[in-house]
């Protein structure tokens, strides 16, 4: 003999049903929030590393393999308006002496300062960037010669006339600049080259 009993279960499992969505829609929106904030960490971790390659530190002025790529666009936006660019190349005199006398957060706070003497005598189409230890690049964008050798008496002018005092000691900074306009044809490279030249010379 066997006994057999049935019984409609569907009353008893509504509750256990019931629960188990609950659980599974708890379960989907932890993982969203577990998602999300692991998208926005990495976002902001992204923005920090792009931000590290292009942008110096120190100066936050571009840095140079940011300019690198700017110079290249800007090269190209050129060509295509038929305009001039004019690049500047600036050099801190005697840096390693400032180092050497002062220290080298004291260099660090001259290299500050001249970034920012640089930036307020600037237009903010151009793009500028430190290019060395004691070194900075401008590529002045649709600027002719006479103009752009004006732009760069204003950087040296100005610079030599700010104060850098650090730990109440004033320390006298000048500058000097080269600058060459860009040729039919020419690489960036080339422009440099010649900029480099100017500033030596």
């Amino acid at each position: 003999w066997y006994l057999l009993a049935e019984k409609d279960a569907d009353g008893d499992l509504a509750g256990i049903r019931g629960a188990l969505y609950l659980n599974l829609l708890i379960c989907v929106l932890i993982t969203g929030l577990v998602l999300f904030a692991t998208g926005l960490t990495i976002n902001r971790y992204q923005k920090r590393l792009e931000a590290m390659a292009t942008t110096d530190q120190l100066t936050g002025l571009a840095s140079r393999h940011a300019y690198e790529i700017l110079m290249e666009q800007a090269l190209r936006d050129t060509q295509r308006l038929a305009q001039p660019l004019a690049l500047v190349m600036l050099d801190i005199d005697g840096f390693k002496a400032v180092n050497d006398s002062a220290g080298h957060i004291a260099g660090d706070r001259v290299l500050s300062g001249v970034a920012n003497a640089m930036r307020a005598s600037l237009r903010s189409s151009d793009i500028i960037c430190r290019w060395g230890g004691e070194e900075f690049l401008v590529a002045l964008r649709n600027c002719d010669l006479g103009n752009a050798e004006r732009i760069a008496e204003t950087i040296r002018q100005t610079v030599a006339g700010a104060a850098f005092i650090f730990e109440g000691r004033a320390i006298p900074v000048t500058v000097s600049l080269g600058v060459a306009m860009l040729r039919g044809g020419e690489t960036a490279d080339s422009l440099v080259a010649r900029a480099d030249a100017a500033l030596y010379e």
